[in-house]
């Protein structure tokens, strides 16, 4: 095969779960015969770096609301001047620009990405589904994300790509596990309740809190970490000092050391109101937590109930909170959980396997391509 080059377009590089896994696709490729620029349409963010440290090159457009689809011709540029075999587009704002981009570039091959079962409403329903005639594929992290669309009629069944978001596998460290503990203020018999998520609506934060409410109430001894940075963070902030939750919940904001409080925590809670499949849940089930998730997105395709963790319905909080008193009152069973979890996803959902999809897709397309 002569060198294949993959544009990736992307609407920013910050911190989520689209770019960290853009990233981690990047840095894990290894093939010689692939070579890949990226382009994000908002200016310098935090990935940047990251990724130019493995040898990708970025271009960053600059782009704002105003100015979103005056950026279009210095995309085509772009693409005219790299001349990429297969444009791959992440996100709905990229997804769009990309597709028409490559269109008029004369790229031959446009891949799109779905990374949620709600894309934020029917205009941008319709949007996908009047330029799904220039995308080649469409990559879905789950099952029920890439049937949520095709109901929509965003796209076709026959374009569906399945392909599961996968983990960078990491060593446990004891020791650090409790200087962290110790950092957080956690006595020696304190339930670590973790989320990780972005501080938005739809992830559900205040179901959380409103379970958390009940559990402190019914006298257990806990302290819930939320990890994440957003435009919700204020709200939560009051919410929590009106429930008088100041004692027991932690806003940590944006961390770099995910990792380490994962691996510290007993219990990791995603009460998302709807989800893709979110990376966090797989991180969480990895690092070998007992998890409590709502039944959103992919979520069962990753997650079963009562053997690698506890499902409950979206905005139950009641619900919500007994699962988690069960983990609370049920050693055994948080043990069994977390074997579980921790066996599963490193076998299923490896960043190697997610590789290796992503490649064999690549493949195909250029052979589909090269037969016509």
């Amino acid at each position: 095969m002569a060198q294949v080059k993959v544009a990736h377009i992307i609407t920013d590089l910050d911190i989520g779960g689209a770019e960290y896994m853009l990233l981690k696709v990047l840095r894990n490729f290894e093939d010689s015969r692939f070579s890949h620029f990226v382009v994000s349409l908002l200016p310098n963010t935090p990935l940047r770096e990251k990724i130019e440290s493995e040898g990708v090159k970025v271009y960053t457009l600059g782009v704002n609301k105003i100015s979103f689809v005056a950026s279009l011709p210095r995309l085509i540029s772009i693409l005219k001047s790299e001349r990429p075999n297969i444009v791959h587009n992440y996100l709905f704002h990229a997804d769009i620009l990309g597709r028409i981009a490559a269109r008029i570039s004369g790229v031959p091959i446009v891949i799109s990405s779905l990374r949620n079962e709600n894309i934020g409403g029917k205009f941008r329903e319709m949007s996908l589904r009047l330029t799904d005639f220039c995308v080649s594929k469409v990559t879905a992290v789950s099952r029920e994300v890439g049937r949520a669309h095709v109901k929509k009629g965003v796209t076709r069944e026959d374009k569906i790509k399945v392909i599961y978001n996968g983990l960078e596998l990491t060593e446990d460290d004891t020791a650090d596990n409790l200087r962290l503990r110790k950092e957080i203020g956690l006595g020696q018999d304190t339930y670590f309740i973790l989320t990780v998520s972005n501080l938005e609506k739809k992830k559900g934060h205040i179901y959380l809190l409103e379970a958390l409410r009940i559990l402190k109430q019914r006298g257990y001894d806990f302290k819930s970490v939320i990890a994440g940075s957003g435009r919700e963070r204020r709200r939560l902030e009051r919410q929590i000092t009106k429930m008088d939750l100041v004692d027991r919940v932690a806003l940590l904001g944006r961390r770099d050391d995910v990792n380490r409080l994962l691996k510290a925590a007993d219990i990791f809670v995603l009460p998302s109101i709807w989800e893709g499949l979110p990376n966090a849940l797989l991180e969480a089930m990895a690092a070998g937590l007992a998890v409590v998730a709502t039944d959103v997105g992919g979520v069962t395709e990753a997650l079963a109930n009562n053997d690698t963790g506890l499902i409950v319905p979206p905005r139950e909080s009641k619900t919500l909170s007994e699962a988690i008193e069960i983990l609370f009152n049920d050693k055994s069973l948080r043990d069994r959980l977390s074997r579980n979890a921790a066996t599963y996803t490193n076998e299923r959902f490896n960043i190697k396997r997610t590789v290796s999809d992503t490649k064999r897709l690549y493949e195909e397309l250029l052979d589909a391509h090269g037969k016509d």
